[in-house]
């Protein structure tokens, strides 16, 4: 019998839209109301049935738990990674990985860490979707037009009228600076936006010269070399950004250029910092797919840490560069791995071949990849759930909408953990 299940939170990119309207009958899931591209394929993924399996041979649930029990109980240095999963599969993930001495890191490592680098050296001042939909009048994107990393910001967050109290007094204005494929694609989907070429390499030296003009320094933005018509754009901009009553700085980590990414971030909050001694200004950093903040998150709870903690040594070891995913696998330090990617079924990254885990939605290619494969729930489809919005303020239910014989991750890596 189908039904019609109404408010439904999407766990497959960091906004994790509240509002989607998903008809099922069971044993499926369908977006019929307000879900993007990536909802309607994550919904959609099929829940064949893939049993459990050792050296690609199927085998019961025990007997995959008991192998990955034996797996990380005999290493020495194993690493708990992807942890793409809801905050209750993070919490265990932590759990077993302070039990085996294992380091812990997500699939979206790089871009997490080039921001709590930032917040730890000189901190930031930051905003929540909420705020920006309903106070911002001038939105100004660094190298991301929003849709590409987050398909419907432009729906939920630029084109809404103010929805709380008086909000903000004038229209919002929105300017993008970044690639020209994406700023084509930002006008289509708000046409009013203003858009700034230029090539990612570029984007730094274009902060550089538009702290440059916030400063009132423009001997320093010609001396950029940036083209005349570039340079009265930003120069137009500075004026904006003084201007506004309340300016949103917005970037996504993941698209920056990953050696220039934390120092684009840190110029970008710098920008904020000097705006905000004279008006008010705020940063927004997209992304978030794949329950990186949950991951992110839940580690600094249970540890004091962000993401990159190596308990090895009996106590959480926060080393960023050490400890990440592809420094241990081309170290060879780390001698096992637990893969786990819940909310779609994402190998690990290629390395010399260690004892490796994988906790996967149904996925026959991932089976042949792994030691031990155990298909488990996707959170929010075929298990319930909590997941943390990408501002970290709100987390939000996550509601099992299909029938599922398939375990979460949460009870398979406690299963494991009793056998470790």
């Amino acid at each position: 019998m189908r039904s019609t299940v109404t408010d439904v939170t999407c766990s497959f990119c960091g906004l994790h839209c509240d509002d989607l309207t998903i008809q099922t009958d069971g044993a499926t899931a369908q977006v019929v109301e307000n879900g993007c591209a990536w909802a309607k394929t994550g919904f959609a993924q099929p829940a064949a049935p893939v049993s459990p399996c050792i050296g690609q041979r199927p085998c019961t649930l025990d007997q995959a738990v008991q192998r990955a029990g034996q797996i990380l109980k005999e290493s020495n240095q194993p690493l708990i990674a992807g942890l793409a999963t809801d905050a209750a599969g993070c919490r265990a993930a932590m759990a077993l990985a302070e039990k085996t001495g294992a380091a812990v890191d997500h699939m979206h490592g790089n871009a997490l860490s080039s921001g709590a680098l930032v917040l730890q050296r000189r901190g930031w001042i930051m905003t929540t979707l909420t705020e920006l939909r309903n106070r911002a009048d001038l939105v100004v994107l660094f190298g991301t037009d929003g849709n590409s990393v987050n398909p419907r910001f432009v729906e939920r967050c630029l084109r809404p009228a103010p929805a709380l109290g008086r909000g903000r007094t004038r229209p919002r204005q929105v300017v993008f600076i970044g690639a020209e494929s994406q700023g084509r694609s930002l006008k289509k989907a708000l046409p009013s936006a203003v858009t700034i070429p230029c090539r990612r390499a570029e984007l730094l030296d274009m902060l550089s010269a538009l702290r440059a003009e916030m400063n009132g320094r423009s001997d320093l933005t010609k001396s950029q070399r940036l083209p005349a018509r570039t340079l009265a754009a930003l120069k137009k901009l500075a004026g904006q950004l003084r201007a506004a009553q309340y300016a949103v700085c917005v970037w996504a980590t993941g698209q920056l250029l990953p050696e220039q990414a934390d120092i684009v971030i840190e110029t970008i909050c710098d920008l904020v910092t000097t705006l905000n001694e004279t008006t008010r200004a705020a940063g927004l950093a997209l992304g978030g797919s794949d329950g990186a903040l949950t991951a992110m998150n839940v580690c600094t709870w249970q540890t004091g840490y962000p993401l990159r903690v190596n308990f090895a040594g009996g106590a959480p070891d926060y080393n960023p560069s050490r400890n990440s995913t592809d420094s241990l696998l081309q170290r060879r330090e780390a001698d096992a791995l637990l893969w786990i990617s819940t909310f779609q079924p994402l190998p690990p990254p290629k390395s010399k071949p260690i004892p490796t885990i994988i906790l996967a939605p149904p996925s026959r290619r991932l089976a042949l990849l792994a030691d031990v494969y155990i298909p488990v729930a996707i959170p929010g489809v075929d298990s319930s759930g909590t997941i943390l919005r990408l501002d970290s303020v709100v987390g939000l239910p996550l509601r099992q909408l299909r029938t599922s014989n398939l375990p979460s991750a949460t009870d398979v890596l406690q299963r494991i953990m009793a056998r470790s």
